[in-house]
């Protein structure tokens, strides 16, 4: 049996924090993935992994893919004041963070 048969493969999600969110944090946006779960029923929560510059990613299953994506899809206008679009969905962190994250360097 495959490892991966047994855990799961892991997809990772990019997301941006839309204007108007304020300064949105892991703990508050942990809080608000929580209570939107417990309204819809999601099972499987993703975790967030990374936020930094209005850009963050979270992990989750491949079965709960369409469901985290739609959940972070959803969050607009909602009462957490949080406002968020998907970007991209990526198998390794890696990826997501060389086309989303890279740093600009400045040639000297």
């Amino acid at each position: 049996m495959v490892v991966k048969a047994k855990v799961g493969r892991r997809r990772y999600v990019a997301f941006e924090v839309l204007a108007g969110s304020g300064e949105v944090t892991r703990g508050r946006l942990v809080k608000a993935i929580g209570a939107r779960a417990d309204e819809t029923g999601q099972k499987n929560l993703p975790e967030v992994i990374l936020i930094e510059n209005g850009r963050g990613i979270v992990r989750t299953n491949q079965r709960s893919l369409r469901e985290t994506t739609d959940m972070l899809n959803s969050f607009k206008g909602d009462p957490s004041g949080i406002r968020l679009r998907t970007l991209q969905t990526s198998g390794t962190i890696k990826t997501l963070k060389e086309k989303l994250f890279a740093r600009t360097r400045i040639k000297q």
